[in-house]
């Protein structure tokens, strides 16, 4: 009787395994499917590469698909390892460190290794374990990553039915429109959070700023605490009320402020009025995109799922790897604010222009003259560090001037600048059960305005950005929208449409 060839498929769904669960256990956060492209045909390759290198090496397809898995759980898995090992100590020895964790995987591969390639056993068993427990794994992130496609399309085709981000206009040819730079620097705190919590003067900027025209709004609060819902309420120049339940839901999805984000009312105007729509590529799931723009500029490869997946990997403990990273974050930066200033001489007519630079935003990875740091780790959640922080404010301050002298460098065709933050750093804990220490911080931003003409004279000091757009349309394409009071808004995640109002407790008193 012939016996079947069994198949083997557990090294090719290990690697497709730990791509999908991060993203699985992350899509709430910023994270987009097409984030996974790049690093999934990476692990598959190279799972495949090191299968049939072993294959041909030990002439045995079962022991070299048992050594590609462990080789592959154990890169993967070792970020896990070292953050449920922080801080454990065992005779005196620190675990979490990486000589001994190094070591423990080595040991460990070493062991199933050579045992691999001494048994006699024809593993026919083990593989078929490995086969069904890798085929599970897989399929359970594939139900969840699948479950959260099809929430995401149902989502946004009932904002899309229920005309959110929508607003009907006639279409009408270019006019004499002055361009604008809408400028986003994540987390650019206020100067007086500057100057009481980061001891950091930044009075040469704001005068900078103030001596090329510019209004700053030296008592502005974000909208919202977070870039998601900051972005949506700007970009479509309302508040967030009508979210609640969206999707179903009060919290745990990106999917209804990403729509808003990409499907903006600022983009459906400015097109209307025939403006080219640019848009850069953040990185950030939110922002990386816009179908709706007309000219995409990608300025780095990389993304933030990448520098999520590679914390949880054996890359860890290699500096050489994460400063590669690093490195594409900070030519993203750099080139971001160099093309910015290009356009302004590339590209004809009107154009609308937007640019969310993710720094100074943690990673913190530059030093304060733009100098590069040596990176031990890719934290964008780590806060902690407030030298780190201002020495990061100043680069962005360098190549801010750089970028506004360059686009107001033609008097006869001022621009509209924006510049300005989606909300402010926090050196405290407390997202959930914010202080009111916490919210001063997060809440009160940067936010300055060049606006040729006397649109400038309707500019006050506590205008946020909810108003920016219905000031700007109001002026210059004689539009009628009331502006808003400007109120502050609060959720304890960062996906959460259960807002509460902060402003009573960010607001700047005696002003």
């Amino acid at each position: 009787m012939a016996i079947k060839k069994q198949i083997i498929i557990h090294p090719l769904f290990f690697a497709i395994f730990p791509v999908l669960f991060i993203f699985s256990h992350n899509r709430a956060e910023a994270l987009v499917i097409g984030q996974m492209a790049a690093p999934l045909a990476i692990s598959i390759i190279t799972a495949l590469l090191l299968w049939a290198i072993l294959g041909l090496v030990f002439r045995n397809w079962r022991k070299s698909a048992l050594i590609t898995s462990v080789s592959l759980l154990l890169f993967f898995s070792y970020g896990h390892f070292y953050s449920a090992l922080t801080g454990v100590t065992f005779v005196g020895i620190k675990l979490w460190q990486h000589r001994y964790l190094l070591g423990g995987c080595g040991v460990l591969f070493l062991i199933i290794f050579i045992w691999a390639v001494k048994t006699r056993r024809k593993l026919d068993k083990l593989t078929l374990i490995l086969n069904a427990v890798s085929a599970v794994l897989v399929i359970i992130s594939l139900i969840n990553t699948v479950t959260y496609t099809v929430w995401r399309s149902s989502t946004r085709q009932r904002l899309q039915a229920a005309g959110e981000g929508i607003i009907p206009l006639s279409a009408s040819g270019p006019g004499a429109y002055p361009d604008i730079y809408y400028i986003i620097l994540d987390s650019y705190a206020n100067a007086h959070t500057l100057r009481d919590i980061y001891n950091f003067d930044n009075d040469d900027f704001i005068q900078f700023l103030e001596g090329k025209g510019f209004y700053v709004a030296s008592l502005s609060c974000s909208n919202y605490g977070f870039s998601a819902p900051s972005l949506a309420s700007s970009l479509n120049y309302e508040y967030l009320d009508y979210l609640r339940g969206a999707d179903g839901n009060t919290v745990g999805s990106s999917v209804a402020l990403f729509y808003l984000i990409e499907n903006n009312k600022v983009i459906k105007f400015l097109k209307s009025r025939g403006y080219t729509i640019i848009h850069f590529d953040s990185g950030w799931g939110g922002t990386e995109r816009n179908r709706h723009a007309d000219i995409e500029i990608k300025c780095g490869y990389g993304n933030e799922f990448v520098m999520v997946l590679a914390q949880t990997t054996m890359l860890l403990p290699f500096k050489r790897p994460l400063n590669l990273i690093a490195d594409d974050a900070r030519k993203r930066i750099i080139d971001t604010f160099a093309r910015a200033a290009d356009i302004s001489q590339e590209i004809p007519g009107p154009k609308f222009v937007f640019a969310h630079i993710n720094c100074p935003h943690p990673p913190f990875i530059f030093g304060p003259e733009g100098e590069p740091l040596e990176m031990d780790m890719l934290s964008m959640t780590k806060w902690e560090k407030k030298k780190a922080y201002s020495d990061q404010v100043r680069f962005v301050n360098s190549k801010t001037e750089e970028l506004v002298t360059t686009l107001l460098s033609d008097p006869e065709k001022l621009p509209v600048v924006l510049i300005q933050a989606d909300h402010g750093p926090i050196s405290v804990r407390g997202f959930k059960n914010p202080s009111d220490r916490f919210l001063t911080e997060r809440m009160r931003i940067l936010n300055a305005y060049f606006l040729p003409g006397a649109a400038g004279e309707l500019l006050y000091p506590s205008i946020s950005p909810v108003n920016t757009f219905r000031l700007i349309f109001n002026y210059y394409f004689d539009q009628d929208y009331p502006l808003l009071p400007d109120k502050s808004f609060y959720a304890g995640d960062t996906t959460s449409y259960d807002f509460y109002e902060v402003t009573d407790r960010v607001e700047f008193s005696g002003n």
